[in-house]
């Protein structure tokens, strides 16, 4: 076995050194300024150096530019002076830039109102919630704010959202300059780079490994397993409690449904479709049987809606609802109580997003605030310390 292991590591040391000649040399960077017309030539990848967007013709980064071939009636000056392509070619097009709203299902930035919209007609600052470009804010002059649904990529400085992404359609109420439009357009733009092959070979010789380390150990594993299964005998009563409750899980795939759903409390409908490999229409029906049988619940958080078993812990299932930016504010707040300005420095991000995220920690009883001199101070309310 020990002989097993030297020809795996010596694998892995020579796959790594191979991998270095992957490596692209006399690299080209550059700023917003000078990448847009090397796109639609060259293969071009992006990275953040301190906090700003440099863009590599030759190096591959984390983050590939897909160039945007624009169907537009509207703001086509300002396309054109950022460079990128205008086109009637159906085929082509990948980005539709328009002043009212449509049905695509082409990627769209739409500058018109919702029906929920309010009007404003004023000069204002907005806040950029998605910043590929890193502005932080920008000067507008603001036409209407949206109702908080979606994903929003901007607000206002009262927090109303300047700006908002639902499907694959961007609402935007304010006029655009240039580099708002070209952020707009960079959302649609970035996309992670595919796992190349030489790390997926390392991935896999990686997995065997492991797969071989836990073979040796399988004896102590499965003693650590049942000490767990004793641990968590709540969800083994669940399964178990009534008659009823064990015919619905004669079922072979609700079952599987109901055992991921209890190793993995808080998911949502697609990540289950993606994982169990079902489509959505059977999890849909599954997922009611289960709920009938209260087996599980549900619970809808912003758009989606999240599953978790019957009887979990209180504390536990509050953390279930927040969303990524509320779980690292928590996480910050764990370890120092704070005031607004201050955790917003301190996790780089915008004063409004926090400030709307600590009100919906606050509705959920997660956080607590307090006064501190001329501060509202947040903390973790102590039931879930």
């Amino acid at each position: 076995m020990k002989k097993f292991y030297g020809i795996i590591v010596t694998i892995l040391i020579a796959m790594y050194l191979l991998s270095g000649t992957y490596a692209f040399n006399n690299c080209t960077h550059h700023t917003i300024d000078g990448v847009d017309i090397n796109i639609y030539n060259n293969t071009v990848y992006l990275d953040y150096v301190n906090n700003s967007p440099v863009f590599y013709v030759g190096e591959k980064k984390e983050y590939i530019i897909t160039p945007p071939y624009i169907n537009a009636d509207i703001e086509i000056p300002l396309i054109k002076k950022l460079k990128f392509k205008i086109t009637n070619n159906s085929k082509l097009v990948n980005l539709i830039i328009s002043h009212k709203d449509i049905n695509t299902s082409t990627n769209a930035i739409i500058f018109a109102p919702l029906p929920s919209s309010k009007k404003i007609n004023t000069s204002t600052t907005i806040y950029w919630v998605k910043d590929p470009l890193k502005l932080n804010k920008t000067q507008v002059i603001g036409y209407y704010t949206y109702p908080k649904k979606g994903e929003i990529i901007a607000t206002y400085s009262n927090g109303e959202p300047a700006a908002i992404k639902i499907g694959n359609k961007i609402y935007a109420g304010f006029k655009p300059d240039k580099l708002s439009l070209a952020n707009f357009i960079y959302i649609f733009m970035i996309k992670k780079v595919f796992t190349p092959p030489i790390t997926m070979i390392l991935l896999i010789l990686a997995s065997l490994l492991s797969i071989v380390s836990i073979f040796e150990a399988l004896k102590k594993k499965l003693a650590n397993f049942l000490l767990h299964m004793a641990s968590t005998s709540v969800f083994v009563i669940l399964r178990i409690n009534t008659n009823s409750r064990d015919k619905v899980l004669l079922n072979t795939k609700r079952k599987e449904i109901y055992d991921y759903i209890i190793d993995n409390p808080g998911c949502h409908l697609r990540k289950l479709s993606e994982e169990l490999n079902t489509p959505l229409s059977t999890l849909s029906w599954h997922l009611r049987i289960l709920e009938k049988a209260e087996l599980i619940k549900s619970k809808k958080i912003g758009n989606k809606i999240i599953y978790h078993p019957v009887g979990m812990d209180k504390n536990d299932l509050l953390l279930l609802y927040l969303n990524d930016t509320q779980n690292e504010i928590y996480q910050y707040l764990l370890n120092n109580d704070a005031h607004l300005r201050k955790i917003a420095k301190d996790l780089d991000m915008n004063v409004e997003t926090v400030r709307y995220n600590l009100r919906k920690m606050e509705e959920l009883d997660i956080i607590g605030a307090k006064e501190d001199g001329n501060k509202i101070v947040y903390h973790i309310n102590s039931h879930l310390e």
